[in-house]
């Protein structure tokens, strides 16, 4: 059951200013979030609160949805989420083909249970903008067929992301895909912008964390003042990606990190490992490769 309620009724907290800060550590610090408040409070598209497609409920434009979601929901038309939106452990949230996800003010979505958005298309794809989604240790989280601008996706402890054929881009200041924990699973993505400048400051930014696996392939990485931050890291694979328009490609801050980024293609040339820093570049590619990026 949807309850219509004015979303200025609650005091409900502005958005973060840590969240778009370049200190990676404070941003996964604020997924261990304050408890939210128990209540979903409308959506300006047809959401399922059942799970089913029987009993969708049409609500005015003027609403949005905050709190907590605490049945299988289905979002699809366009659904904004006005305040701090939790998909808690147990529940799945399913993101229909054609969807736009629209974060207004304060609005973020925090996932300890099934955040599913692979049900976009080439055709139909799903759109999340002006916003974050943060993964808690529990939390799941999948991209197909994705365009998510602005925000970031954040990940801590044994949380996991996947991605195939999306683009991440436009982090406001920010670093848009982080990690302290966690597992990211990556393909033939766009991370940043291929042309142009972006608002990103790194596409990738990996901390020490838990149970840190990091796969990114086939995928364009390009645009920003860094590609990738490799701040604790140990075994990521990159491989098969393209490296273009960063001013650093890859900085490792002299730290003990390892990463395997062979058979991709550096426009700046091959990257320099700091100290301590373990870079595998072997096959590097003398041109665009053309398997990498949405199909």
């Amino acid at each position: 059951m949807i309850s219509r309620i004015n979303a200025s009724f609650f005091a409900l907290p502005t958005a973060h200013p840590l969240l778009y800060t370049r200190d990676m550590k404070k941003v996964l610090a604020l997924v261990v979030f304050a408890p939210l408040m128990a209540c979903v409070s409308g959506s300006s598209g047809t959401v399922d609160t059942t799970g089913g497609d029987d009993d969708d409920t049409q609500l005015p434009p003027d609403d949005g949805i905050s709190g907590d979601i605490t049945t299988n929901t289905t979002w699809t038309g366009h659904v904004r989420i006005v305040g701090q939106t939790t998909i808690p452990e147990g529940v799945t949230v399913t993101v229909a083909a054609g969807t736009t996800v629209e974060m207004v003010g304060s609005g973020a979505v925090y996932v300890s249970g099934v955040l599913d958005a692979s049900g976009g298309t080439k055709a139909s794809p799903i759109k999340i903008v002006h916003g974050p989604v943060l993964l808690t240790s529990t939390g799941n989280v999948t991209y197909a067929y994705v365009d998510h601008e602005g925000g970031g996706v954040h990940l801590s402890g044994t949380a996991t992301f996947t991605a195939t054929d999306s683009k991440l881009s436009n982090a406001s200041g920010g670093d848009f895909l982080t990690m302290g924990g966690g597992t990211i699973n990556v393909s033939y993505s766009t991370l940043g912008e291929t042309t142009g400048a972006t608002s990103t400051h790194c596409n990738l930014h990996f901390d020490q964390g838990y149970a840190n696996n990091i796969t990114v392939m086939h995928s364009n990485i390009g645009g920003a003042p860094y590609g990738v931050m490799l701040y604790g890291a140990t075994g990521a694979v990159m491989t098969f990606n393209n490296w273009t328009g960063n001013q650093i490609d890859i900085s490792t801050n002299q730290l003990s990190v390892d990463g395997d980024f062979s058979n991709g293609y550096f426009a700046a040339g091959a990257p320099t490992p700091e100290t301590n820093a373990t870079l595998t570049l072997d096959n590097l590619a003398t041109a665009m490769l053309t398997d990498a990026g949405p199909h």
